[in-house]
């Protein structure tokens, strides 16, 4: 019952709350593996990362054969910034459960996010053998690809993408760097604005029309004066 009342606080936005409540409930159960889970993600969420990766630890230590509770236990260290250990606790899930794309994925994330970007694009493929769908793995490998400098292998990559989600405005932005790193600045630039339509991307909002690559390109081009002859 308190386990459960925690979780309502909680997806009502009581986080206090909600921790108050499950840590009696832990109190009453101890090596209950389902509460120690969610109260290291109420930990987690309040920014308390030792406490959450201690209560993620306890699950490992009661389920070591769970690869979900490795899994969490990668969430709670990556969250803390310990993105070595979250890659180990990432790649003990995986020897458990080598068939979850979503965990090759989230290694190859956190590969990435620390530049080490040949073992991203190991673990984006991957993620994209076992899933040919995964479009967020095809969009980081190509973005993986271009960063070492293999860009025909990025856009081999994004057209993959692109026949899954033609539309996708993380492709066409990725697609506009590819092209405008090869010099090819008429695409590049066309397909620059995409970024406007990705969420969370930091475009400025002013009271005017965007930058239409196109027009400034009339504008530049020479007039080119006729006269008539009479």
């Amino acid at each position: 019952m308190l386990h459960q009342a925690a979780l309502i606080a909680r997806d009502r936005g009581r986080s206090n709350r909600a921790l108050q409540l499950i840590e009696k409930a832990s109190e009453i159960s101890p090596q209950s593996a389902p509460i120690l889970c969610d109260m290291g993600l109420l930990h987690k969420n309040i920014g308390n990362h030792a406490k959450s990766i201690a209560c993620q630890r306890r699950v490992c230590s009661l389920l070591p054969d769970s690869a979900l509770a490795w899994s969490n236990l990668r969430t709670a260290l990556n969250a803390a910034g310990q993105f070595d250990e979250a890659i180990r606790a990432l790649s003990r899930a995986i020897d458990i459960d080598t068939a979850e794309p979503e965990f090759h994925f989230n290694r190859g994330n956190a590969y990435l996010g620390q530049g080490d970007l040949n073992p991203a694009i190991t673990s984006y493929e991957q993620a994209i053998d076992l899933n040919p769908s995964h479009l967020k793995a095809h969009i980081n490998l190509a973005s993986a690809q271009k960063e070492i400098g293999r860009l025909s292998h990025a856009e081999k990559t994004l057209s993959g993408a692109a026949t899954l989600a033609p539309s996708n405005p993380d492709i066409l932005w990725n697609e506009a760097l590819l092209a405008l790193i090869q010099g090819d600045f008429e695409n590049g630039w066309a397909a620059y604005e995409a970024r406007r339509t990705i969420p969370g991307f930091a475009v400025r909002h002013q009271n005017r029309p965007g930058w239409d690559w196109w027009q400034s390109r009339r504008e530049k081009a020479p007039h080119t004066c006729r006269t008539g002859i009479g």
